[in-house]
């Protein structure tokens, strides 16, 4: 029988169409094995058609297809899917007939205008929805759905080319312009909403990876394992300007063959690049921020296009640092992975807008061409840059970073870069296979991984961990691999001036922002025969308050080295910085927590309710720096009397209370250490407070 036979027929007796089309392939799928069948185009479409006609004949298939392992959860959804588009099918071609049968509409000469025929043919021959205010339609084309947006070109293109075939005319741009307005109100108000990806998507605890290919093709990731897919099976995956198609995957590959074509030093950083581009494949983060760094010519920018060709290929794969938090914005909004390249500064605007799209938030700005209207960007995606030195410093970018270092190239190492992409090209099929193998263990496990404990970036490193049995990693080394790299980026906003005379403060130590500057200061600069200051350096703020704000900013990184840091409320007219130790934690120190406790209850004996005792810091008193603007804290809360610079370093017998105490730094327990700070906070409160109600 022809296809245009077997069509005739289908159109003629739909029912009996379809119990024949089921009764051909049920006993292949039997045989085959194929549950694959199931979710067949027409075969969905001859189940659409019983489950409209006879619902209690349905009911018998979906027993049937229970009892081969189909799910019947998602195979009735697909179902229902392909119902609604039989019926606008048929409502379309009714409405089709009606029009042939009926006279053109008069317009003012005569006829319909090009705007109204171009409406029509479009709701004939198109599907149409929603995703907030953005409209999109479905076309076929060569066999294949598409996905385009109302106001994208290759939608204009589309209908323009359609008009043309239908009509054997021309139509005009204005008329164009017009009839996508139309639609739009048609496919806003009279059309479902769905949501929409780029590049990768997810539904029913299934994702969605967007090959971008003419075919139209997407790679379906579940717990057992990942096929392909037409796209019109899949969830709606819009494609962006300057992306451009993955090769077609294959299985077997390993992901050891990335390894030739990164310039990474060992084999943890191997494994944090795995980590990051694992983590990218799923359709939601918080998403790691890679960074690639390391001196002139160790491959830094090859390295990136690397990891963005692997999952994400776009015509631009690096950019430069954006102008504006709009500009990346917008390059996320066109693009899955955020690509950056030779970065020399990052300012605090750009630090913070990547930390939203690390983590998810929105952008707003004013719409153009327009006095009140908002314009919101709300995405989420990896980031990868690249730069010479370490740029980013702030702790709360440091917080989401994955850090790696890039060694140098030797002469003899180096490959032609012709010769270089094009083995690359010849692989990397096979390393898209390993990391959606990768991908599917992580569905797998996902739910029955728990963690000893949970870093900043929790969901991160529990998908990984998920996944890593697929590369063959041992359980926890990705975390302990982690969690170093981890440390490494806490210590690089510690790596400033002010920071390197903190750590040299006698603590416990408690005063105002403007004593703690002044303290700090002392440290650095010493003080000449006239009590001036010498020198104040360059990333010394030059007030206190500018300085209580840059110290909150890094109060987690100094507590990872034992160094707290508390704002308590305003007691009187100013408040007290208390800074004081507490032991680091340490991976694996079982020492007791008594000596822990005996040095916390010694650190609150260094005060009194008038404040300090002497020699417990080195701040100058209000008389020492008259010039100082200070000197009206000061005396609110008195401070001892100023050190020299030469016993800043000298500890009291009490610092410790024997050897082993000052080497191990012993760990109490958390809920006992939690008791213990919490009493020694209450305590220098209180002392404040005495101090105000004296005064």
């Amino acid at each position: 029988m022809t296809l245009d036979e077997e069509a005739i027929r289908r159109e003629a007796a739909p029912l009996k169409w379809a119990r024949d089309y089921l009764a051909k392939r049920d006993p292949e799928m039997v045989a085959s094995k194929n549950l694959d069948i199931a979710y067949e185009r027409e075969y969905l479409e001859a189940a659409a058609i019983v489950f409209d006609e006879q619902p209690a004949e349905f009911d018998r298939l979906l027993a049937k297809l229970k009892g081969r392992g189909i799910r019947l959860g998602d195979f009735k959804r697909k179902v229902e899917e392909a119902h609604r588009e039989l019926k606008a099918a048929e409502k379309a071609r009714t409405k089709a007939a009606a029009a042939a049968a009926a006279p053109i509409a008069a317009g003012p000469n005569g006829r319909e205008s090009q705007a109204t025929q171009l409406v029509k043919l479009a709701q004939d021959y198109a599907t149409f929805f929603h995703d907030g205010d953005d409209c999109y339609a479905r076309v076929t084309l060569g066999g294949h759905q598409e996905l385009h947006g109302l106001k994208a070109r290759g939608f204009r293109r589309w209908l323009s080319h359609t008009f043309n075939v239908t009509t054997q005319t021309v139509c005009g741009a204005d008329a164009i312009s017009t009839a996508i307005t139309a639609l739009s109100g048609y496919a806003f108000f009279e059309c479902a909403e769905e949501r929409t990806f780029t590049r990768v998507g997810a539904r029913d605890g299934r994702l969605y990876l967007d090959l971008r290919n003419d075919q139209w093709e997407v790679v379906e990731i579940d717990r057992y394992g990942w096929r392909i897919r037409a796209a019109a099976d899949c969830p709606p995956l819009r494609r962006a300007n300057g992306m451009l198609p993955l090769p077609v995957p294959e299985r077997g590959g390993s992901i050891n063959e990335l390894r030739p074509f990164l310039n990474v030093e060992n084999d943890d950083d191997f494994i944090l690049v795995v980590a990051w581009l694992v983590a990218a494949l799923r359709d939601q983060g918080p998403f790691p921020i890679l960074h690639l760094y390391g001196e002139p010519g160790a491959a830094k920018t090859s390295a990136g296009k690397v990891l963005r060709r692997s999952i994400d290929p776009n015509v631009g794969p690096l950019r430069l640092n954006p102008r504006e938090p709009r500009d990346l914005m917008i390059a996320a909004r066109n693009g899955w992975v955020v690509a950056t390249d030779n970065v020399s500064k990052i300012p605090q605007w750009l630090s913070d807008t990547m930390c939203v799209l690390a983590t998810g938030g929105a952008f707003g700005t004013r719409e153009l061409y327009s006095d009140n209207e908002e314009v919101l960007f709300s995405e989420q995606r990896p980031q990868l840059l690249t730069s010479i030195a370490e740029v980013i410093t702030a702790g709360d970018a440091l917080d989401r970073v994955v850090l790696v270092t890039l060694p140098e190239i030797k002469k003899v190492n180096r490959r032609v870069e012709s010769r270089f992409w094009a083995d690359f090209a010849a692989a990397s099929p096979r390393i898209l296979g390993a990391l959606l193998a990768g991908v599917a263990t992580a569905l797998a496990r996902i739910d029955c991984v728990a963690l000893p404990e949970l870093p900043r970036m929790a969901d991160f490193a529990l998908w990984v961990e998920a996944a890593a049995p697929s590369f063959g990693w041992e359980p926890g080394q990705f975390l302990r691999v982690y969690s170093a790299n981890r440390a490494t980026a806490n210590d690089l906003p510690l790596q400033n001036l002010v920071c390197e005379q903190l750590v040299k403060l006698p603590l416990p130590w408690r005063g105002t922002a403007s004593a703690l500057l002044k303290a700090l200061e002392l440290i650095h600069d010493g003080e000449d025969n006239q009590g001036k200051r010498i020198f104040r350096g360059d990333d010394w703020s030059a007030n206190a308050r500018v300085l209580s704000a840059a110290l909150r900013m890094i109060v987690p990184n100094l507590r990872n080295i034992g160094i707290h840091v508390q704002f308590p409320r305003r007691s009187g007219r100013a408040r007290s910085i208390y800074i004081y130790a507490v032991p680091p934690p340490t991976e694996g120190n079982s020492a007791s927590s008594a000596s822990s406790a005996s040095q916390t209850q010694q650190n609150q004996s260094d005060f009194s309710d008038a404040g300090y005792k002497n020699g417990a810091s080195h701040a100058s008193t209000p008389a020492s720096h008259p010039d100082s603007d200070a000197t009206k804290d000061d005396a609110e809360f008195p401070a001892s009397h100023p050190a020299s610079q030469e016993n800043l370093n000298e500890y009291t017998a009490n610092d410790a209370s024997d050897a082993s105490d000052a080497e191990m730094h012993p760990i109490m327990p958390d809920d006992e250490q939690e008791k213990e700070e919490n009493a020694y906070i209450d305590r220098l409160a209180e002392a404040d407070r005495d101090d105000g109600d004296n005064q």
